[in-house]
Formats: structure tokens, C-alpha cells, sequence
């Protein structure tokens, strides 16, 4: 199954997000926090993305936050969609 994973032909979507809309983002999760949605599965439906590696770290805020500033955050790459609202 992993290696199915791996060798799928499914095209990843890369997301660039600057940190002006991160902090959109976090100010829209005070709203959306209330209705129960957890930290790293707020971040996924906001910008429309999905990525396991965040949605497992529900429980832990912190550590959805580092992987957020390390993954999707001023990342500078070539071939990368930038998200606009």
C-alpha cells in the first residue's frame, strides 16, 4: 500500500502562502475553532489542501504549527501554485 503511495501517478498540488495569510487564517480560526474543528484539519479546509503528515498532528497545535512554517509558509521552490483568495 505505501509503496502504491509512492509510485501513484496523482500530480501533488504545491502551496506557497505568505505569512499575511497565515495570519488571516489564524484570526478566522477563532470562529471556526468554536464549532470544534481541530487546528491542522481548520488549515486544510481553509486552503483547500490536503496533507496527512498535518492532519495527524491534530491533537498537538504546536507541532501543526511548525510543519505549517516549514512546509507552506515564504516556501521558495520552482513549479509551485500560489494560493490567492
Amino acid at each position: 500500500m505505501f509503496k502504491q503511495l509512492l509510485n501513484s501517478s496523482a500530480s501533488k498540488r504545491d502551496v506557497r502562502l505568505t505569512r499575511t495569510q497565515y495570519e488571516q487564517f489564524k484570526k478566522e480560526f477563532t470562529l471556526i475553532g468554536l464549532q470544534g474543528v481541530n487546528y491542522a484539519d481548520a488549515f486544510c479546509r481553509y486552503f483547500k489542501i490536503v496533507d496527512y503528515t498535518l492532519s495527524g498532528l491534530k491533537k498537538d497545535t504546536q507541532k501543526a504549527e511548525n510543519h505549517i512554517f516549514k512546509n507552506y509558509i515564504n516556501k521558495t521552490s520552482r513549479n509551485v501554485i500560489e494560493y490567492y483568495d
